[in-house]
């Protein structure tokens, strides 16, 4: 092998590796992948495999073997046919990016380019008889035809379109999403000029890998910040101001009724606060017991202000788990603000724990007023609440979550967690509480 094959293989190995190792990253840290996701998966792959089958179309070429003819031709037909597969991802990619960013939602586009490059790949495999895309000569070697010409300039109008949409919607995508689809669709189309005068290495296949990385990176970078910003805006959320308003006016009452009373209530609201803002620094997951302290010091407050209304039955039989910050708080204010709350007369709210079959389940349970679950995204603040707690135990510890609701009958909450949320086991006996 020359030189410069040795270089292209081993650059091309190398690409396809990077690409292995960047689709896995996004399919073990990310539980809930979306379709956009997914399809930036499936490019990183297929991209993968095109370098190898490059790189064998480079090692075998030039062998005029029984194996070197049938690997340069098998080699050769999966590089072009792979190489349509992956620029129609990579149009899928975009119209996906650009249509979740708010911006244009007209598939038509895409659909044409899809069009384009089935007959690309139709050339593709007619060359395999006619040599019409391209043909091999007597020692083995690859050389173009006037097919190959057509599609270069299939994939070059393919980058055009996508470069039309990714300047028409640049306003909708983050600066990082922009400038690597402007490397994608421009360092391409650079290279595909090029390609038409040079041959001997495959610069189109080297700037699509390239560009790949770079989508890659500003695909990883948007979701870390996603993540920040969810996370916190979830933290936020659920530290209701109706409660610190409600709290603010329970205190006050008993300021003149019961001053005792008062500052002991004074001295749980500023540790649910404090504990609330504590929570905040971005921690994925706390001790449940560093929950329960918070739930505890929420339901002394609700206890003040409801009174005798309020009856609360706990009984916690493990405790060596994590769960994610505010989860089990937000589920026991919505079973008080509404459940319970809307009941005549007491009602009673239940918190369990306990372990069944290797598994850990939490349950939060109330004879409230119930609703309806279909008509669940009706109810603004249920709903934000219930799915931003599913989304964090279903991410973070892989968990389910589910409820059951029935009008006039109350509410159950349960989440079912695998044992590896256990940060030490200990073997508890079951200690009901009641307050």
């Amino acid at each position: 092998m020359r030189s410069v094959d040795v270089a292209q293989v081993c650059m091309e190995a190398w690409g396809a590796l990077v690409c292995v190792m960047c689709a896995i990253i996004i399919i073990l840290y990310r539980t809930n992948i979306e379709k956009r996701g997914r399809t930036l998966i499936t490019a990183l792959f297929t991209n993968a495999f095109l370098l190898l089958f490059d790189s064998l179309a480079y090692i075998y070429r030039g062998n005029v073997s029984t194996l070197g003819w049938y690997m340069t031709r098998i080699s050769n037909l999966m590089v072009f046919v792979l190489e349509y597969a992956m620029l129609s991802l990579m149009a899928t990619y975009i119209y996906r990016m650009i249509k979740n960013r708010g911006g244009d939602s007209d598939f038509r586009w895409v659909k044409a380019i899809y069009i384009g490059h089935a007959f690309g790949v139709s050339l593709v495999l007619i060359s395999q008889f006619t040599g019409i895309y391209y043909a091999f000569d007597a020692t083995n070697h690859y050389y173009r035809n006037t097919g190959w010409y057509v599609g270069a300039g299939i994939m070059y109008l393919s980058f055009a379109i996508c470069a039309y949409k990714a300047v028409k919607n640049r306003r909708v995508l983050t600066t990082g999403e922009r400038h690597s689809m402007y490397l994608y669709v421009f360092f391409p189309m650079f290279t595909t000029v090029v390609q038409f005068f040079i041959y001997g290495i495959s610069f189109i296949n080297l700037a699509i890998t390239l560009s790949l990385l770079a989508i890659y990176v500003a695909y990883v970078v948007h979701q870390i910040y996603a993540h920040a910003d969810l996370q916190r805006n979830m933290l936020l959320g659920q530290m209701q101001p109706h409660f610190v308003y409600n709290s603010l006016a329970t205190i006050r009452s008993l300021i003149m009724e019961d001053p005792e009373l008062a500052v002991e209530s004074i001295d749980h609201f500023s540790s649910y606060l404090r504990g609330s803002v504590r929570l905040m620094d971005g921690q994925q997951l706390i001790p449940f017991e560093t929950e329960m302290e918070l739930v505890d010091h929420y339901l002394y407050m609700e206890k003040r202000r409801f009174g005798e209304k309020l009856h609360i039955e706990k009984s916690i039989g493990i405790v060596d788990f994590q769960v994610p910050p505010l989860s089990i708080q937000t589920l026991v204010e919505n079973a008080i603000r509404h459940g319970i709350r809307g009941r005549i007369g007491p009602g009673t709210l239940w918190i369990r724990t306990e372990e069944v079959d290797g598994r850990i389940h939490i349950i939060i349970e109330d004879d409230g007023v119930g609703f309806d679950v279909k008509k669940i995204k009706n109810q603004d603040g249920l709903h934000i609440g219930v799915e931003n707690t599913r989304r964090r135990i279903e991410t973070t510890l892989h968990g389910t979550f589910s409820i059951k609701s029935e009008i006039g009958n109350g509410t159950l909450v349960e989440i079912i967690l695998p044992m590896h949320a256990v940060t030490k086991r200990g073997d508890k006996d079951e200690v009901p509480h009641r307050g």
